[in-house]
């Protein structure tokens, strides 16, 4: 050889295909049920903007008190500045512990624990509702222990009356 490197040719490719289990592409919502979406975008809009928010404050408050213990500060600020930053922790706990009841404007009922008739992420009648609910429709299961816990699942309509009610999903 004369030194130099032999170098080999390849042809690398790859294809992406989004199904219906992917979580991307999400299904037709079934016809005539479609009516609320305009009703509950307030709350959607709520509900997405309020729980950052307030873990914003939540950390904020805490890396601002942890600033005030450390930084040599004059006593009189520093007292100001934990009624102020404990006014904010006490602002934000219940809003990141208790959250927004997301509620159905056709029902009136809670959207969550996803426990009716039709899958909250479809809206197919063929939901298979309990601890560990299966929906055939959009292959996903649905777990969560209680109406509190974090899910595994997006809301896009009632599960108990089947009304489309967020395009996105929250």
């Amino acid at each position: 050889m004369d030194g130099r490197r032999s170098l080999r040719r390849s042809r690398w490719s790859f294809r992406v295909t989004l199904d219906r289990s992917s979580g991307s592409a999400a299904p037709p919502w079934p016809e005539g049920r479609r009516k609320f979406v305009g009703a509950f975008r307030a709350a959607a809009d709520r509900y997405r903007g309020r729980r950052p928010a307030a873990a914003t404050v939540f950390v904020g408050s805490l890396l601002g008190g942890v600033a005030l213990m450390s930084i040599n500060v004059f006593e009189r600020i520093r007292i100001v500045g934990i009624v102020v930053l404990m006014t904010c922790l006490a602002a934000s706990c219940p809003v990141l512990l208790f959250g927004l009841k997301l509620v159905c404007p056709a029902c009136k009922k809670r959207l969550e624990p996803a426990n009716g008739f039709y899958c909250p992420q479809c809206g197919s009648d063929k939901f298979e509702s309990g601890r560990h609910a299966y929906c055939p429709s959009c292959d996903n299961r649905i777990t969560e222990e209680d109406g509190d816990s974090s899910r595994s699942y997006l809301i896009r309509g009632c599960t108990h009356c089947g009304v489309l009610l967020d395009e996105k999903g929250l």
